[in-house]
């Protein structure tokens, strides 16, 4: 994907619509997605699907993942968790909590994160490349894309709802500011 720039920010050489940056709304205002509220998820197990729109860019212990099978559930979560802290600080402009301070709400879903398995054998690598005119040069933008499932118990699931919603609507991983990490969340069904 190349980037021109014009006076009023990024504009998308391909689709020419503006890449400007707006604030989504606050998980207070976010309207629930009726395809998850589903009647009967009450089941042992359940799923859903997240179906990676745009590529997905993230890191497990300081290194790319390349390869579908390197990510799980729990590196899903903890990516998603921390876009939502990004999200907070900036919307509230405040600074973020130290370190050795977790959330309690962070604890239960990655408690709920350690119960679920996410399979992804639909999922590959996709390479994409931007120009930077700022060093004129292509810049590797790939990263995974298809979609995966997040099996486990409905409870589990449940938890992770919100935070699934959230991250479905602010993106996660690298570069979403250039709209990468998009993805589309199916409903919660038994399994």
């Amino acid at each position: 994907m190349r980037w021109k720039k014009n006076c009023s920010g990024r504009v998308c050489s391909r689709c020419q619509t503006s890449g400007s940056v707006t604030r989504p709304p606050s998980p207070a205002v976010l309207a629930p997605n009726p395809n998850l509220e589903t009647p009967g998820t009450t089941a042992h197990h359940a799923r859903t699907t997240l179906r990676w729109l745009t590529p997905l860019r993230l890191q497990h212990q300081g290194k790319p993942i390349f390869k579908p099978h390197m990510l799980d559930a729990t590196t899903l979560v903890r990516a998603l968790l921390r876009r939502q802290l990004q999200w907070q600080q900036i919307i509230q402009h405040t600074e973020p909590p130290p370190q050795s301070q977790p959330l309690q709400e962070c604890n239960a879903d990655l408690q709920a994160a350690s119960q679920c398995t996410l399979e992804t054998h639909h999922m590959h690598w996709h390479d994409l490349q931007r120009h930077s005119g700022t060093q004129d040069r292509k810049l590797p933008l790939g990263g995974l894309i298809g979609s995966a499932q997040l099996r486990g118990p409905a409870p589990a699931l449940h938890q992770l709802q919100g935070l699934l919603q959230l991250g479905e609507q602010i993106h996660i991983g690298k570069e979403t500011v250039m709209g990468l990490g998009r993805y589309q969340l199916g409903p919660i069904e038994p399994a």
